[in-house]
């Protein structure tokens, strides 16, 4: 995971770079620390937890693009040719989830739901996950490296070092990509279950359909919940009419559906992942 804190801090702050406000009574972002985190930002490097080595932001994050910044601009999220075939309350509510969330990191919190994020199939994943992750690097909290699922399959089964960072870190966001198997999803799912024991959310992005994620997705209009993610997925214009149970996850009035006379809707089974 990356460095927050730096031993030669003249503010002795924590090791999430925050120092007490006697005023307020708050955590704050310690001056010092901060400061030399958007330096070595700006460097595009980053210091490791464990060895104290400047390594290359990219390495840590995942994600490698001279282009990105902390900053997350929506518009750039999906290409304007795409908008033209997706339906504009579904941008309109994947806008407000993701600045929400986005909001949120800024003042150092943490969300207190798991999300799964549809982008649509052109959608611009990097510009999303790579905002969120430095965002929250600079708030002081902890983030590990972006994969996707089937990459995070591997490094379960090779019972790789690293992967108690997705435990463990404040921030694990991933990729559900597409032609991802249903092993890989459900092992997604897992860590988003053990992630959610700790108190801790998980943030899925996904550029493939609400149907393929279905198995690790809550339903929209049901209580927040850590162990399942909420789905806030673009939805396109010439779609077919969907099953009871993706209505169910959308929050779409299941009474629109009718199986007997609906029979071309676009059915749904697990067998299908």
């Amino acid at each position: 995971m990356i460095k927050s804190h730096f031993e030669n801090c003249p503010y002795s702050c924590n090791d999430k770079g925050k120092i007490l406000d006697v005023q307020t009574g708050h955590m704050i972002d310690c001056p010092y620390c901060s400061k030399k985190k958007k330096e070595l930002l700006a460097e595009g490097v980053a210091v490791e937890e464990e060895t104290d080595n400047k390594v290359p932001l990219h390495t840590l994050l995942g994600i490698n693009s001279k282009y990105l910044t902390q900053n997350f601009v929506f518009n750039t999220l999906i290409p304007e040719g795409e908008k033209m075939f997706l339906e504009e309350d579904s941008i309109n509510y994947l806008e407000e989830e993701t600045t929400d969330l986005y909001h949120l990191l800024t003042i150092g919190e943490l969300p207190t739901k798991s999300y799964c994020f549809g982008i649509s199939i052109k959608g611009q994943v990097d510009r999303l996950a790579y905002p969120l992750l430095a965002t929250a690097y600079l708030r002081g909290l902890s983030v590990c490296r972006f994969i996707t699922c089937s990459e995070f399959l591997r490094v379960q089964l090779k019972a790789d070092e690293s992967i108690k960072d997705f435990y463990e870190a404040d921030v694990v966001i991933m990729l559900i990509g597409e032609g991802s198997t249903k092993g890989e999803i459900s092992c997604a799912k897992g860590l988003m279950q053990t992630r959610a024991l700790k108190g801790k959310a998980t943030i899925f992005i996904s550029t493939w359909t609400i149907e393929a994620c279905s198995l690790l997705l809550g339903y929209r209009n049901s209580e927040d919940t850590l162990f399942l993610a909420s789905p806030v997925f673009v939805k396109y214009r010439n779609s077919k009419k969907s099953s009871n149970y993706i209505n169910q996850l959308t929050g779409v009035d299941n009474s629109m559906y009718n199986p007997k006379t609906d029979m071309g809707g676009q059915g749904f089974s697990l067998k299908d992942l």
